[in-house]
């Protein structure tokens, strides 16, 4: 069960109707021009993409460089917003250097919550980590590529308490999840205290192949 219609179930269990289960996100216009202003305020006939780099879990964090190298294989004219907190500031600017110049506006760490909101709103896609910068996304009806660090083969280790593929993907929109076949090394080993990825570092979720990366994005943007 998602956690959206686990949330909703206290409602109708005590006899309540709940008619739309949509999630929603709140912008003003002071924040959309806001969020132009950071992003160069057009972008011309260029794709947007809001490219989610931060979570608070290393292990939930896809690789700078792999991240480059899909980019890098998009097709078409695209614009990326590389967005996070302040402890992915330095991701950021990493990458930056890795896409051509034109490419990437490096907004992690420069960009307030209803600015990075904003910014979302503007783009054509969202693709990243599992943060709530996706649930923001997914809220505002973009299509999504999630990066999950928990590997197939582990989905169904308690998965009320611990899937984050079942209880967390993208809600309410077109959405492809991508995620490692299986666990590695000690995370392949059952453990009552996390059934994803249990390394301090990306680790798991690296296994993902950017190639995978541009696929959805083909898909989805189809």
């Amino acid at each position: 069960m998602h956690e959206v219609d686990r949330c909703l179930f206290m409602l109708t269990s005590i006899g309540l109707i709940v008619n739309d289960k949509s999630t929603e996100a709140w912008l003003s216009q002071d924040d959309i021009q806001r969020a132009k202003k950071l992003t160069g305020n057009n972008s011309g006939n260029k794709k947007i993409i809001s490219l989610g780099i931060g979570s608070s879990k290393k292990n939930c964090r896809y690789p700078v460089e792999k991240y480059a190298a899909a980019i890098n294989a998009i097709k078409g004219d695209i614009l990326i917003l590389a967005l996070g907190g302040d402890d992915v500031r330095d991701d950021a600017a990493k990458l930056a250097k890795l896409i051509p110049a034109g490419k990437i506006i490096p907004l992690a760490g420069k960009a307030t919550v209803r600015e990075t909101m904003a910014a979302i709103s503007l783009s054509d896609i969202y693709i990243g980590n599992d943060t709530g910068l996706m649930h923001m996304a997914a809220a505002m009806g973009k299509p999504v590529v999630e990066l999950l660090m928990e590997a197939k083969d582990k989905e169904n280790f308690l998965p009320e308490i611990y899937s984050s593929y079942k209880r967390f993907h993208p809600w309410g929109t077109r959405s492809i999840v991508l995620r490692p076949e299986h666990a590695m090394g000690e995370c392949a080993r059952p453990n009552l205290a996390a059934a994803g990825c249990i390394a301090n570092e990306p680790h798991c979720i690296t296994q993902i192949d950017p190639a995978e990366i541009v696929r959805a994005y083909d898909e989805l943007m189809r």
